[in-house]
Parts: C-alpha cells; sequence; structure tokens
C-alpha cells in the first residue's frame, strides 16, 4: 500500500514537470536581451553639369553659345536602427551622411580673338546635395520592460557635397562680349539630414547621442575676363548667386 502510494507521487512529479506553463505556448518565456542592429547607409558619387571649353586663337561664339550644363541630385539615404529587445537590448546605432558635389559647369574661352555673342556662356547651377536622416533605435519600452535598462542608440547624420554655381572664364588678347553674355550659375542647395538619437530603456538607459552638420559650399559662380582689350555690351558679366547651406536639427535621445 504504501509502496503504490509513493509510486503515485513519482508519477504525478513527472507529469507535473512535464507539463507546459499556462500562456506560454509549451515553453519557458524568453528573456532576451538582443540588441537591435545597426543601420548605416550613406556614401554617392557626384552629380555635377559638364563644362565648356573652347582652346584657339581665333574664338567667335554665335547667339546662345555655350550652354554648361547644371548639376542636379545626389543623395544618400535614410539609416534607421532596429529596436532592442524587451528586456534589456540596446537599441541599434544608425549611420547616414557621405554624398558627392553637385556643381554646375563651368565655360571657358582660352584663346587671342575672343568674340561672344549675345546670351552666349552660360554656365550650370548647382543641383542638390542631401544627406539621410538617421534614427538611432530605442531600448525597448513594450510590456514587460518596466525594467529594461538599455541604451538608445547613437544616431549620425552630416557630410555633404558642394552645390557651386559654375563660372564663365575668358582668357585672351582681345575679348568682345555681346549682350547679356557670360552668366554664371547660381548655387542651389547642401544640406545634411537630421540626426535623432534612440530613447534609453525606463530604469538607467542612456538616451542615444545624435550628431548632425557638416555641409557643402552653395557659392554662385564667377565671371572672369582677362586680355589687353576688353568690350562689355549691356547686361554682360552676371555673376551667380549664392544658394543655401544647411544642416540638419540633431536631438539626443531622453535617458531614464
Amino acid at each position: 500500500m504504501r509502496t503504490s502510494f509513493f509510486a503515485a507521487l513519482v508519477v504525478l512529479a513527472a507529469t507535473a514537470q512535464a507539463a507546459p506553463l499556462p500562456g506560454y505556448g509549451g515553453g519557458f518565456p524568453s528573456f532576451s536581451v538582443g540588441h537591435g542592429g545597426n543601420a548605416q547607409s550613406g556614401n554617392t558619387g557626384s552629380a555635377n553639369g559638364g563644362g565648356v571649353l573652347n582652346e584657339g586663337w581665333f574664338i567667335s561664339n554665335g547667339k546662345g553659345a555655350n550652354q554648361a550644363g547644371s548639376g542636379y541630385i545626389t543623395s544618400s539615404g535614410n539609416a534607421i536602427g532596429g529596436q532592442g529587445s524587451p528586456f534589456g537590448g540596446n537599441g541599434g546605432s544608425a549611420k547616414s551622411g557621405n554624398t558627392g558635389n553637385s556643381d554646375g559647369g563651368d565655360v571657358i574661352n582660352s584663346g587671342g580673338y575672343i568674340y561672344n555673342g549675345d546670351y552666349a556662356n552660360q554656365a550650370g547651377n548647382g543641383g542638390i546635395s542631401h544627406s539621410g536622416t538617421a534614427i538611432g533605435g530605442n531600448a525597448k519600452r513594450g510590456l514587460g520592460s518596466y525594467f529594461n535598462v538599455g541604451n538608445g542608440g547613437s544616431a549620425q547624420s552630416g557630410s555633404t557635397g558642394s552645390a557651386n554655381g559654375g563660372g564663365v572664364l575668358n582668357q585672351g588678347f582681345k575679348i568682345s562680349n555681346g549682350f547679356a553674355s557670360n552668366q554664371a550659375g547660381s548655387g542651389y542647395i547642401t544640406s545634411s539630414g537630421n540626426a535623432i538619437g534612440g530613447q534609453g530603456g525606463y530604469f538607467g538607459g542612456d538616451g542615444g547621442n545624435a550628431k548632425s552638420g557638416n555641409t557643402g559650399s552653395s557659392n554662385g559662380g564667377d565671371v572672369v575676363n582677362s586680355g589687353a582689350f576688353i568690350q562689355n555690351s549691356a547686361f554682360s558679366n552676371q555673376g551667380g548667386n549664392g544658394g543655401v547651406s544647411k544642416s540638419g536639427n540633431a536631438i539626443g535621445g531622453s535617458g531614464h
């Protein structure tokens, strides 16, 4: 009788040990502390407009001749760090930045005798050079994360290229510029993306750092006539206007 009682206890204990905990699908809950993945974009090439070069002893440019190309757009993508796990995981860092130049092309006439007709020698305008936004991942803050001490991911954007307008250069012994000839290009936009640091966990997690900054120049182009005899008609030789050079906002993540 006593042997049967102990045997029943052993069977009950084995059954309880093998039984799944309610609400966890047959296993113990996972207390994962995995970190969010890092993200990095950035790196692009230039998108410059082409230039015009005339070299010779006698150069005669007709009406509307020599139109240099304008820059267009060079832009890096956004970078968004992954979110940390619910139990202590850190948010992933994000890094965008890095773009190329988007300058307008130049017009160059180099010779002994240079004649430029009306509206000749139009330099290209600058384009757009823009780096993407960088957003660091947050330490997880969902259900069950009240004791989270993970850190928010850092974010870094910044780094762009120039977006300058092209210039016009006439270099010779005798230079004659027609009506409204020699128009330098204007600068356009170079801007870095925003950087937003991830939020820290509720109990002791640090907020992520944010770093934007870094842009290029956005200058208007120059007009240069270099020679012994230079004749300029009305509205010739117009320098380019400056554009916009702006760095993005940097917002550090909140600690707790």
